[in-house]
């Protein structure tokens, strides 16, 4: 059994220019650590969880921020 943690933004905007996953990985006991970029053919854009709502707009996302963050909380990464 793996257990995962996913990093999350703390910002509400910003632009990912890198993510440096070589400390984590060499921990003892992390299988992975896993970015946009490590699982980008797997990626496939979901639908917000609220539903439609007059005034807003519905777009799709990936479960997992690419080149910037958008909100408080967004994952960036994973560490199993």
């Amino acid at each position: 059994m793996l257990h995962a943690a996913v990093f999350r933004s703390a910002k509400p905007h910003g632009r990912i220019r890198r993510i440096i996953t070589a400390k984590a990985a060499a921990l003892p006991g992390v299988v992975g650590v896993f970015t946009a970029v490590d699982l980008a053919g797997f990626l496939k854009p979901i639908r917000p969880r609220i539903g439609a709502l007059p005034g807003f707009e519905n777009f799709l996302q990936l479960p997992i921020a690419t080149d910037e963050v958008r909100y408080v909380g967004e994952p960036i990464a994973v560490v199993a």
